[in-house]
């Protein structure tokens, strides 16, 4: 009972070989007080080459809040494909902790088999889960445009957010102007402040910085609305570099 045996223990139990350890480690998960069982599943996470995934996804699923918030934060590191739906059902469950967890050990987990499954789930979502699907791809960095593309004509706002936010974490140059169009341009007004931070997002990480300051450029010059234009220059200023510095100059000398 003295913690600092017991924390003693859980360190010297993370550096033993064997898988027997494991199971010990289970049993006591098993009888452990939640404070208590919350540790033991990290140090059993931390034994990734033996530890017992099921007992760890069975904590993840049910029990005292405290030891699933633990489970759900270790399949993060030793969770595999087998995890998936159930991490995908708690992301969904009222509980915004436990929801919000799910979502982030979901953006985390290893594994291309997940990103494949993922897309899979994708083609017949419906429902709660279609938005966090493609919140998934956009945490993940799925490559999967097409299916994005598609969402942002949704009905529900819920996706065309979702959809929008991950086309800024995916979308490449070529169709950098698909954001640009949902800021200037929306076919529902109340997405255009989404897509401005999307397309900010996804102007940032673009690799040719003076290309896709050229796209902006561009969009600023077509544009009549002194509200858009403010917004590409903001972005403009956000990446910097050559083509985004002469178009606001050229901006700071208009009328």
């Amino acid at each position: 009972k003295d913690r600092i045996m017991f924390g003693l223990a859980l360190q010297t139990s993370r550096e033993f070989p064997g898988s027997e350890v494991d199971k010990t480690l289970v049993a006591e998960l098993n009888s452990a007080t939640p404070d208590r069982a919350a540790l033991i599943v990290q140090a059993m996470a931390d034994r990734p080459d033996t530890v017992v995934l099921a007992a760890v996804l069975k904590a993840a699923e049910t029990g005292p809040k405290e030891v699933r918030l633990s489970a759900i934060d270790a399949l993060a590191r030793v969770g595999d494909l087998s995890c998936l739906d159930s991490l995908l059902k708690i992301a969904l469950v009222a509980d915004a902790d436990l929801s919000q967890s799910a979502k982030i050990t979901l953006a985390e987990i290893p594994g291309e088999n997940i990103d494949a499954q993922i897309l899979a789930l994708l083609q017949n979502a419906k429902g709660k889960s279609y938005p966090v699907l493609l919140q998934l791809v956009g945490a993940r960095r799925i490559d999967a445009v097409p299916d994005l593309l598609k969402a942002i004509d949704n009905s529900d706002k819920d996706v065309r957010r979702a959809a929008i936010v991950a086309l800024g974490e995916t979308v490449r140059l070529k169709r950098l102007s698909v954001l640009i169009d949902q800021m200037v341009s929306p076919k529902h007004a109340e997405d255009g402040a989404i897509a401005k931070l999307a397309l900010k997002a996804a102007s940032i990480r673009m690799p040719d910085r003076e290309a896709c300051a050229t796209e902006l450029a561009t969009a600023y010059d077509k544009t009549n609305s002194i509200p858009h234009k403010i917004s590409l220059l903001e972005i403009l200023g956000a990446m910097g570099g050559t083509k985004s510095l002469a178009t606001m100059d050229a901006a700071g000398r208009s009328k």
